[in-house]
């Protein structure tokens, strides 16, 4: 059950197929030293007859009174699973096997403080006043201290108009749709933005129990959860789809196990066992070159592709770009044990 970004969890062990759990506060010798507790789960037997289940859970915003005031935040959320366990051969061989998934979409509505795009508004939280006044401080490509950069109209999406006599470098010209830079329109320093947070998870288990004889049981089990989703983990700052963040996770346990009991008072356990994790966080546009925003960074791996983070001082609440990539593992444990009681 491994976190996510945002929202809930990466991975999930599905719920109908838990035995029981057991939690260890201090735990003995036996589980290796660790501090603070250990969470033991037994997974679900098949038995001599066929038992399953079947279930579903589902939520809409489709459904939720409608607010006079405030805008509704989309919600969509599934979850379902089934489970099934029985006799391969009775009294000898049993199977069990559970499937879960879970999908959500949660919406994240936000305000941002974003450059007004009014034509001659003065310097402050205005695209053409602030571009204008870096253009009067030294025309493109001068070097002069505060003059405007071909980069940064770039960016903006904004064209050099002719000069004039109080401009004499030559005129800001805001297109109809600026750059990369998010705006409200003119007379506006507000934009809402209502992205959502998407995840889907799909997880199985499977286990397997043979009895040899009254001395000898063995067992054996499978787990795979992958998950993966597009996240609006910083909601405050993140306008753009393309700089969200995009998350996979997949988590794989097997383990088998031998239990001897040679007579009424000795019991011989023995368990191998194998976990694998792997996540990675990455945006949409990691595939993007940033030169094809026009940006030169330096950046020639592939795997560090994608705009980089552009943050912007002066009372803004929005950034271009985002802060991965970012691996964990693959981590793979090996793990055996065995106990005599």
């Amino acid at each position: 059950n491994a976190a996510m970004a945002a929202g809930d969890a990466g991975t999930i062990l599905p719920i109908d197929a838990i035995d029981e759990f057991k939690t260890i506060s201090n735990p003995r010798a036996e589980y290796g030293w660790k501090p603070g507790s250990v969470v033991n789960v037994g997974i679900k037997s098949g038995t001599n007859t066929f038992h399953g289940s079947g279930y579903a859970y589902g939520r809409s915003d489709a459904f939720d009174a409608v607010d006079l005031y405030s805008a509704r935040v989309p919600v969509s959320l599934e979850q379902y699973g089934a489970s099934i366990g029985g006799p391969v051969k009775k009294d000898k061989l049993f199977f069990f096997g559970n499937f879960e998934s879970q999908q959500y979409s949660l919406g994240s509505p936000s305000t941002h403080t974003v450059p007004d795009t009014t034509p001659g508004a003065t310097s402050l939280k205005s695209l053409a006043g602030a571009c204008q006044a870096a253009l009067n401080a030294g025309a493109i490509g001068s070097g002069l201290p505060g003059a405007l950069t071909a980069l940064s109209a770039h960016l903006a999406g904004i064209t050099i108009g002719s000069a004039t006599s109080g401009n004499p470098n030559g005129t800001c010209v805001v297109g109809s749709t600026p750059g990369l830079f998010p705006a409200a329109g003119p007379g506006s320093n507000n934009l809402v933005t209502t992205l959502s947070s998407v995840n889907n998870i799909y997880s199985g288990v499977g286990k397997m129990d043979y009895h040899l004889n009254d001395k000898n049981s063995l067992s054996g089990m499978f787990f795979m959860s992958p998950g993966s989703g597009t996240f609006v983990d910083n909601p405050t700052l993140q306008v753009e789809q393309q700089w969200l963040t995009v998350q996979y996770a997949r988590a794989i346990v097997g383990s088998v196990g031998w239990t001897y009991v040679p007579n009424s008072a000795w019991v011989n356990s023995f368990r191998f066992g194998y976990s694998h994790y792997y996540q990675v966080f990455h945006t949409p546009d990691s595939t993007v070159n940033p030169t094809s925003y026009g940006i030169y960074t330096g950046v020639t791996s592939p795997i560090s592709f994608g705009l980089p983070i552009i943050s912007f001082k002066g009372g803004y609440s929005f950034q271009l770009g985002g802060s991965w990539p970012k691996t964990v593992g693959p981590d793979a444990v090996t793990q055996f044990s065995d106990s005599v009681s």
